[in-house]
């Protein structure tokens, strides 16, 4: 009982400290900042997107139907905040007001957000030092590589899925159609885990000082699941009790999608401050002890 009491004490002091630190970072205003260049990132990111996946599949209607239908990436927006498959088939009706625009216009404005990232990591770390502009523009487009891998993996990941469903296949001498619950439930943990990938390779790689990678994943892994509970629970929320159409119009879906992104950036710099605070303790056990060991999965460390 007393390693218990002492594990939750601990747990509690940690926990603390990463909203005392939220606050003292003004931390709230990033999440704007972060929410806003994410909305006005949305655009230029799913064109170019669908440009890459269109000259791949050929056709960008194509490449709308498998984003949709296999890629499941209304996944990332609660279940009701917004209809993905009309926005895409929207941008490729419009899609003749950006072609003159040219590809590099839409990488370097999709890599607006991701700059952003990169200095509110670094706030939070307590770096104390900057990257040059070429190193810097390095890391900026690692994180869109990140992103873009992470949708294409849930693609390919939820392609195969599908593919052994609908044909009652057996994967790794297993049907899926003998076990349904479970086939639905490790389906749909992908999204999930990738946000959890995801977010453990930005606090591991955002950071121009060193971050363990026990310390990011700690990170990452609680940022991804209050990510995961936080869009349940908001889907929830917008199918029963939210009033955003009634409010503003025709601008609710816009609405809600803005608070949405948010609260994700809130939970995104709420990981940070949790994975910072544990490197810190980590750096001070190492110099200590004259080592560097970044191995022990103790959260209340």
């Amino acid at each position: 009982m007393g390693k218990i009491s002492e594990k939750i004490k601990g747990s509690f002091k940690t926990a603390v400290r990463v909203v005392r630190r939220f606050n003292a970072d003004s931390s709230m205003i990033t999440a704007g900042a972060l929410s806003f260049y994410f909305l006005m990132s949305i655009l230029p990111l799913s064109l170019l997107g669908l440009s890459v996946l269109g000259y791949v599949m050929g056709s960008k209607r194509a490449a709308v139907s498998a984003v949709t239908s296999l890629g499941r990436i209304g996944e990332i927006f609660p279940e009701g905040s917004v209809d993905v498959e009309s926005i895409l088939q929207a941008l490729i009706s419009g899609r003749g007001i950006f072609g003159g625009l040219g590809i590099i216009f839409l990488i370097w404005f999709s890599a607006s957000v991701f700059y952003t990232v990169e200095v509110a990591v670094n706030k939070i770390f307590r770096t104390g030092k900057r990257r040059g502009f070429f190193h810097r523009t390095v890391i900026v487009y690692f994180f869109m590589l990140v992103a873009g891998g992470m949708l294409i993996l849930s693609i390919a990941v939820t392609f195969v899925a599908t593919i052994v469903s609908d044909f009652s296949l057996s994967l790794f001498s297993i049907n899926p159609a003998e076990i349904p619950l479970l086939w639905n439930l490790l389906f749909s943990l992908v999204p999930p885990m990738l946000m959890m990938l995801m977010f453990t390779i930005i606090y591991r790689v955002g950071p121009t000082s060193k971050v363990g990678w026990g310390s990011a994943f700690k990170g990452g892994l609680a940022a991804g699941i209050l990510w995961e509970i936080s869009r349940r629970l908001f889907g929830w929320y917008i199918s029963n009790l939210a009033l955003y159409n009634k409010l503003y119009g025709a601008l609710g879906t816009l609405v809600a999608i803005f608070v949405w992104l948010f609260y994700s950036s809130s939970i995104f710099l709420v990981g940070a401050e949790y994975a910072a605070v544990l490197n810190e303790r980590r750096e001070k056990k190492n110099a200590r002890a004259g080592t560097d060991v970044d191995n022990n999965i103790n959260f209340a460390e």
